[in-house]
Formats: C-alpha cells, sequence, structure tokens
C-alpha cells in the first residue's frame, strides 16, 4: 500500500520501514475495551455507569486514527489533515465533552467560559494535542513513551469513582503504547514498525479527550 516511511536526513532509521502500526495499538484498545465492558464488567475494578462517555470516546479515537492512516497511505496534505481535525474536534465538543472552565487549584477561582470560548479552547486542545504527539513521533519510542507517561499520571490522579471511565480508558491506552514499544526498536528477535501518523493521531486525541 506503500504505507512506509523512507529515510532521510532527520530520521534514525537508513532503510524503509512499515508505519502502520497504529493499527495494532487502536484494535488492542478497543478489543480491550469492547470485551472487559460487555464481558468482563462484573470483574472490573471502575465503575462504568456512564457508557456513554466511553462510547463517545472510543468513537472519537477511531475517527482521529483514520484520519491518520489516510494519510500514511495517501500522503495528504497539512490543510485537508487540519480541517477533519477541527471537524473531528468539534464533534466531541457538541457531545458536551469540552472546556468549560478553568479552575485554579491555588486559590480555587474558577472561570467560567462562554460557549464560544468553550469551543475554541476545546478545539485548540484537541487538535493541538494530537499534532504535538505526532511531531515527536520522531525518534524510537518517545510519543509512545510520553503516553505512558500521560496514561499513568491520569490514572494516579484519576483513581476514584467520579473519573473511573477516565482511568478505565486511560489503562487500555496504556497497555497498547506498553505492548506496541517492543516493536518500535531494532533487535535481532523483532522486526521494527512505526506507529505512523494513525498511531500518533490516536494517542494525541486520546490523551487530549482524557
Amino acid at each position: 500500500m506503500g504505507a512506509t516511511d523512507h529515510p532521510s536526513p532527520r530520521k534514525e532509521h537508513n532503510y524503509p520501514i512499515v508505519r502502520m502500526g497504529g493499527i495494532a495499538m487502536i484494535s488492542g484498545y478497543m478489543i480491550a475495551i469492547i470485551a472487559s465492558t460487555h464481558i468482563f464488567q462484573k470483574y472490573l475494578l471502575y465503575d462504568l455507569s456512564d457508557l456513554k462517555i466511553v462510547y463517545i470516546l472510543l468513537f472519537g479515537s477511531l475517527l482521529s486514527f483514520l484520519i491518520g492512516v489516510s494519510d500514511d497511505i495517501f500522503n495528504l496534505s497539512p490543510w485537508p489533515r487540519l480541517s477533519l481535525q477541527i471537524i473531528m474536534a468539534s464533534i466531541i465538543w457538541s457531545f458536551n465533552i469540552r472546556i468549560d472552565n478553568i479552575i485554579f487549584t491555588f486559590n480555587s477561582w474558577e472561570i467560567a467560559l462562554p460557549i464560544y470560548q468553550s469551543y475554541l479552547i476545546t478545539v485548540i486542545w484537541i487538535v493541538g494535542t494530537i499534532n504535538a504527539i505526532n511531531w515527536i513521533d520522531g525518534i524510537d519510542g518517545l510519543a509512545s513513551g510520553v503516553s505512558i507517561i500521560a496514561c499513568t499520571g491520569i490514572i494516579i490522579i484519576g483513581g476514584n469513582s467520579v473519573y473511573s471511565s477516565l482511568t478505565y480508558l486511560a489503562s487500555g491506552i496504556l497497555g497498547s503504547c506498553i505492548g506496541f514499544i517492543p516493536y518500535n526498536y531494532n533487535n535481532n528477535r523483532i522486526k521494527k514498525i512505526l506507529m505512523g501518523d494513525g498511531g500518533s493521531y490516536f494517542l494525541g486525541f486520546s490523551i487530549s479527550t482524557l
């Protein structure tokens, strides 16, 4: 399909490498979340009373992955990708997953945002995080390593019933990153693969919305 990353002066590898590792990452993530939600729910440590949030974020993760993997295959120009990211972020905002207020913890001062500011800040946050993770995906293990740190932090901070759905999803993303990392390095046992834009878009969207 031509979804390979070719050598250049600013890249580590000196031979073409497949950049479709994102397929394995999001497949493992979604299978684990859906299976545990519907089959193993009684064994879960998390309170999934609000499954709507889980399904919306799974839907958004899939959309972001599809935008990224389209670029992996067809080498889209930046403007269509940016436009699709803004549309996707707008859809998520319309589902009420948004930044409505800003709280300053040190003095409990809270600023309620007007709806237009909420929309603007939410879209910038989601699109910005997607592209931030994508831009750092140039060194082996960097994007997945940063995502592991972020998800670990979310799990620690959100380890109570109010945020348990987010902790649940962060655990799935953490698992997909840990599973991917061994395949992101050159060694004698495993052929190297890159996550590509599909994987980095998936991680960026998931972390930003969590």
